[in-house]
């Protein structure tokens, strides 16, 4: 049962904005928009706070800037108006996939543009509409319309109420908060959508303006607001449109460090020189149950090679051990590092949120003392390489702390690398058999030991690195493999590694399974979760 603790929400669907985000951009010199004026203008939400704009392009698709892309799960809020109380057209979506250009340069903002897919098609109307593409590059003195909420700060308070839209249940701990009243929270122009008329600049102005950083890929705006002071977009709405002749010309990407300078405009991704990619990459995409029997078999194909499971095991009962799943797809093992952190692999990253099991045998019937806990956060090693699975390790946020007890609890991280030779356990609830595939009921562990990375090394030449360590039973078929990505590789009571990769037929005892070298990265993992 769920308790207050001062206070517990349990709610469904509308976030206010809580905090504004200061590295993106927003509109200045504008004015309001007229109410439903811009039905294709969406709001990117990440943690409770706006994290930038966007265009519906698609009933399923959005399209917004590459650097707004954010790892764990995102919310889009389409047919909004007043970010800051209920106008009735509000519809509210999850987000199912982000596609970012692949040439994109963080550095550089070059190519930045990424596709929002949403988990279920917007329902058009008049206030939720889609934006065509732009047919032709706008050419200089265009006039152009940008909008965008970023114009305040956000404000510290939240709404939380039921949209005929997509359903979210989150649980939300209020520490403290000041209270709208819906009948009489009107907040006024704060966080009402803003519109502001530009200009497409000449391409040597620009040039001018940005040396060395602006391409043909981008255009340039401003313009003179409402009081004559400049139109401009700046900081806090990123990704937005910028509409030229009735079509998408442009999306919001960066500018001058100082706003409003005439001298120096807003910079634009130009869309029409990616038109191409934009129509490939939602024609490529299947929908509706089309989007199940692909993601089926992106599953079974991902547990044929990818994924790792224990042989040769016994039962066994163990308080780290986690189960990940994708709503009830069980996708890979974890282990619980701390009352709101499970380390896993980072192959089994998954799109939107990850339902995590503790303290249970089984993975699929929950037993009295199983904890459900809903992901908060995914947080990759940055320099993870999915080509060599160098780096192969994830954290997972839970939203809610777990309650510590002997059927659930943290396991230490290894404070040295492994000496080979050691005995250590895996565990896991992947099949017990290969090539055949038998899954059990509840959770196996079995004993491996350490290989010496030479040795390891010459088994799979050119695939091992110093962030790898290898384990196996030279007498028996104890090994990981198809099942259970992400599980622990215990050594002396602390977690040594995480089951990682292997061969393609599992229980080799000359080929020993592959496993995360957790020694080499502590370091990371400490300050991430200290950091978040």
């Amino acid at each position: 049962m769920l308790t207050p603790l001062p206070v517990l929400l349990l709610l469904v669907a509308l976030v206010a904005p809580t905090e504004a985000n200061t590295n993106s951009t927003r509109v200045l010199g504008g004015r309001p928009c007229p109410p439903r004026g811009q039905p294709w203008q969406v709001a990117l939400f990440k943690d409770l706070r706006l994290r930038c704009g966007g265009t519906l392009v698609h009933p399923r698709w959005v399209l917004s800037a590459a650097h707004c892309y954010a790892q764990g799960p995102m919310m889009v809020r389409l047919g909004e108006y007043d970010l800051g109380r209920l106008d009735g057209t509000e519809q509210f979506r999850l987000v199912n996939r982000l596609v970012r250009h692949p040439k994109y340069n963080n550095t550089a903002k070059e190519h930045d543009l990424m596709l929002v897919q949403l988990r279920r098609p917007a329902n058009l109307g008049p206030a939720v509409r889609v934006l065509p593409l732009a047919t032709r590059c706008p050419p200089a003195g265009t006039p152009c319309l940008v909008s965008g909420w970023g114009t305040r700060p956000a404000p510290r308070w939240g709404i939380w109420a039921q949209s005929g839209g997509e359903t979210m249940v989150m649980v939300v701990y209020v520490v403290s908060c000041q209270w709208i009243d819906p009948k009489v929270g009107d907040l006024g122009p704060k966080w009402v959508l803003h519109c502001a008329n530009v200009t497409v600049r000449p391409e040597a102005t620009c040039r001018r303006a940005y040396p060395r950083l602006y391409t043909p890929n981008m255009l340039c705006a401003g313009g003179i607001g409402p009081e004559g002071e400049p139109a401009d977009s700046c900081q806090g709405d990123s990704g937005s449109p910028l509409v030229c002749g009735g079509q998408l010309g442009g999306i919001v990407s960066w500018g001058p460090s100082v706003c409003s300078d005439p001298r120096r405009p807003g910079v634009y991704v130009n869309v029409c020189r990616y038109v191409p990619w934009i129509r490939s990459v939602l024609h490529s995409w299947p929908s509706g149950m089309k989007v199940l029997v692909v993601m089926l078999l992106v599953l079974v194909t991902a547990a044929s090679r990818n994924v790792l499971w224990v042989l040769d095991g016994s039962p066994c009962d163990l308080p780290w051990q986690a189960a990940l799943f994708k709503g009830d797809k069980f996708i890979c093992g974890g282990t619980l590092v701390a009352r709101n952190w499970v380390l896993t692999a980072a192959h089994c990253h998954v799109p939107g949120y990850i339902n995590v099991r503790l303290g249970g045998r089984g993975n699929k019937d929950p037993g009295v003392s199983e904890q459900r806990r809903l992901s908060a956060k995914v947080i990759s090693y940055p320099r993870y390489d999915p080509a060599t699975k160098d780096g192969d390790l994830m954290l997972v946020k839970l939203l809610q702390p777990v309650h510590i007890n002997e059927r659930v609890k943290p396991l230490p991280l290894a404070s040295h690398c492994p000496v080979p030779g050691k005995t250590c356990q895996i565990s896991g609830w992947g099949s017990t058999t290969s090539p055949e595939v038998t899954f059990p009921e509840d959770l196996h562990c079995a004993k491996v030991t350490i290989v010496s990375e030479e040795q390891c090394r010459r088994i799979y030449p050119g695939s091992i690195t110093p962030n790898m360590v290898c384990a196996g039973e030279p007498r028996n078929r104890a090994d990981s493999c198809q099942g259970d990505s992400g599980g622990p590789l215990v050594c002396d009571g602390r977690l040594q590694g995480i089951v990682s990769w292997g061969p393609g037929v599992c229980g080799d005892p000359q080929k020993p399974g592959v496993y995360v070298n957790l020694c080499k990265y502590t370091r990371w993992i400490q300050e991430t979760m200290r950091r978040n």
